[in-house]
Formats: C-alpha cells, sequence, structure tokens
C-alpha cells in the first residue's frame, strides 16, 4: 500500500490582490517602485456558519501581505531594496494562538553588462538588514542576516 492524502476539511478562500509599478527615467537613470498587496480570508466552510466569510482564519494563512521594492538603475549598475511585511499567522485552529507580524528588508547593489548573445551579472545582496527575528513555522526560527555574492553569466543561442 502507499500514502495518498486527503483533504478533510472544506475551505472558502477568498480576498483580494492588487499591485503599482511605477518607472520613471531621466538620461540614463531609471527608477522602478514595485508594490503588492494582499488580503485573504481562508475559513472553515462545515462548522454551521452561516457566513462563508466569518469564523477563525487557517493557520498558516496570513491574512494581510504586503511587498514593496524600490530599483535604481544607472547604465550597467543597479541598487534594489526589498521590504516584505507578513501579518499574524494563526498556530491554533481556534485562533488563540499566533506568531507575530514581521518586516523584512533586503537590499542588492550589483553590476550587469550585456554584450551580443553574453551577459554578465555580477550582485552582492544582504538579506533581512535588519536582523529580524521572526518563525514562519512556530518554535523554528529563521535565519538572522545573511550575505550572498553572485556571479551569473548568460549564454543565449
Amino acid at each position: 500500500s502507499y500514502f495518498t492524502p486527503r483533504n478533510i476539511q472544506n475551505v472558502n478562500s477568498s480576498g483580494i490582490e492588487t499591485s503599482m509599478n511605477i518607472n520613471y527615467s531621466v538620461n540614463n537613470f531609471t527608477l522602478r517602485l514595485n508594490t503588492g498587496y494582499s488580503l485573504t480570508r481562508s475559513v472553515e466552510k462545515d462548522k454551521g456558519i452561516r457566513n462563508p466569510f466569518s469564523g477563525p482564519q487557517l493557520i498558516y494563512v496570513p491574512e494581510h501581505k504586503f511587498n514593496a521594492g524600490l530599483r535604481l538603475l544607472f547604465r550597467n549598475l543597479y541598487s534594489t531594496w526589498q521590504t516584505n511585511f507578513t501579518g499574524i499567522r494563526f498556530i491554533t485552529s481556534d485562533n488563540s494562538q499566533f506568531l507575530p507580524a514581521f518586516i523584512l528588508n533586503d537590499i542588492v547593489a550589483g553590476f550587469k553588462a550585456a554584450s551580443g548573445s553574453k551577459a554578465l551579472d555580477l550582485n552582492i545582496k544582504l538579506e533581512n538588514i535588519f536582523n529580524v527575528n521572526y518563525q514562519a513555522i512556530a518554535y523554528y526560527p529563521m535565519p538572522g542576516r545573511s550575505y550572498f555574492v553572485s556571479l551569473i553569466v548568460q549564454l543565449k543561442k
């Protein structure tokens, strides 16, 4: 025999998502702002509740999420500041306990050059720049500040 997952709950998941992108260019400078927001309401349906939007939120499904990124480009140089907000996530089905909301900030700076069918991208990335303590899953802390150096070579046919 083998295991197959089986849903045991009937859930109503609804919400809205919105995003906005703004680009501004002057001479060799380009500024890009990207934002997004989502409102997600996920509730179990078969609890005798007439209103499908009321009742406790499902565990680990944040009701509110927001992100914003600001990117500055000058010729072959670029830098990006990214902010992500995750609202509270309940960890019990009666919504009596939850993980706190958190905001993470990342920054990237790099150099990208392309010539014909080749492209080279060298960048430095700093994730969680304010060293925020947070948990995505209860009792499992996520990493603090992290540093990355990347070299990406693209070859096109």
